[in-house]
């Protein structure tokens, strides 16, 4: 089955790669936070070229709820891919981005939607108490963070989690190209969106390996906010941007 494009209320949009173990717990605690809301929901997992039975969790989860689906990319794209393939099949008047690895709590999701009823375009979730046992992950996160705050003057505390709540016009209305998925806040301050954060749970990673490099992180993070603050020059002059958003093949979707 296609996702068509009837709204719905909700879509939850969740990239995976190689989070196997994961899928059915992270499910279990979707669907038990997700009823409470009486909302017409959907999740989507966006598989980003898992290699380790990821995508075969997320089918025997399909064949017995319908409100499931799954886009599989041929290989691994990264984030920025999975975000952006997410939202163009995601039907939800509100879209919520969340990691596929356990340390977002679900019980969190009806805070970020009361947010976005307020009139919020986009919430951003706020790791305030962080549970990574590497300290490297914790000292990119700064980065970005103090990046963020210095050169684009925006009084964000947490740039890069992915758990966030879109309205419909801030889904259809950010383009995410590559690496643009760590700083979200700003593209949505382009597009004169109204933002706000809530605190959030962070829970240690039980299953799974993390992905996380520091060293390609490092430079990944540099590059992209040169990139964004060039970009930031030149509609200064009002001179033309040609961002595309992130390219990804899909294999199929289910």
């Amino acid at each position: 089955m296609k996702i068509t494009d009837n709204l719905i209320d909700l879509s939850i949009v969740i990239p995976v790669f190689n989070e196997a173990l994961n899928i059915e717990p992270l499910y279990r605690e979707l669907k038990e936070a997700l009823d409470i809301t009486k909302k017409h929901y959907e999740i989507i997992y966006v598989d980003d070229g898992s290699s380790d039975g990821t995508v075969d969790k997320v089918i025997k989860i399909i064949r017995a709820d319908k409100n499931v689906h799954l886009i599989s990319f041929t290989k691994n794209f990264g984030m920025s891919a999975a975000l952006a393939a997410g939202f163009k099949f995601a039907r939800g008047r509100t879209v919520v981005s969340m990691d596929g690895d356990l340390q977002h709590d679900p019980k969190d999701i009806p805070r970020f939607l009361q947010e976005v009823e307020n009139g919020y375009d986009l919430v951003c979730g706020y790791r305030k108490n962080r549970c990574d046992k590497k300290l490297t992950k914790r000292w990119s996160s700064l980065l970005a963070n103090k990046i963020g705050k210095k050169i684009f003057n925006l009084d964000i505390h947490d740039f890069s989690t992915t758990l966030k709540a879109y309205s419909r016009h801030a889904a259809d209305s950010i383009v995410i190209f590559n690496g643009a998925h760590r700083f979200i806040p700003v593209l949505a301050k382009r597009k004169k969106l109204l933002f706000t954060e809530v605190i959030i749970s962070h829970r240690p990673r039980t299953f799974g390996v993390s992905k996380f490099k520091f060293t390609t992180r490092f430079f990944k993070i540099i590059k992209d906010a040169l990139v964004l603050k060039i970009s930031d020059i030149l509609l200064k002059f009002n001179l033309p941007l040609n961002f595309k958003e992130a390219k990804f093949n899909i294999r199929y979707t289910i």
